[in-house]
């Protein structure tokens, strides 16, 4: 399978960041992404993410699946744009864990930081949104 690499558009900004960290490893690219499915809140859970609020992420295993794509690991580089796929930043992927939805912990909503970052918010969100 042939690595992702960054949109055209984008390739500025990403070898802009491997310049300015002395990164040289393309193969680290995943993917570059919007969160959510509308523009408010794509562009309200970027600026979590700017402001080291929003740390952490989750997705459902069939929806990788029916993408086609794997999951990411540990290592991974991901850009986060805004709804207009304007980038943002690149964040790391550090760690992943697959879960059941019942068995998502009040630490993993605190960490993913939207709403009151409650476990009783991320489940009626989530629920929702997936």
């Amino acid at each position: 399978m042939k690595p992702a690499s960054p949109s055209p558009a984008l390739l500025p900004f990403w070898n802009e960041f491997l310049a300015s960290t002395g990164r040289h490893d393309d193969a680290r690219f995943y993917e570059s992404f919007y969160f959510a499915d509308s523009e408010d809140v794509a562009n309200s859970l970027a600026q979590l993410v700017l402001a080291g609020v929003k740390r952490a992420t989750g997705a459902l295993v069939w929806g990788l699946e029916a993408q086609a794509k794997r999951p990411p690991v540990p290592g991974d580089l991901s850009i986060v744009t805004d709804w207009a796929g304007t980038p943002l930043c690149i964040i790391e992927t550090t760690d992943t864990e697959v879960v059941p939805f019942e068995e998502v912990t009040e630490e993993f909503a605190a960490t993913e930081g939207e709403g009151d970052k409650s476990l009783r918010y991320w489940r009626e969100e989530h629920w929702a949104f997936f």
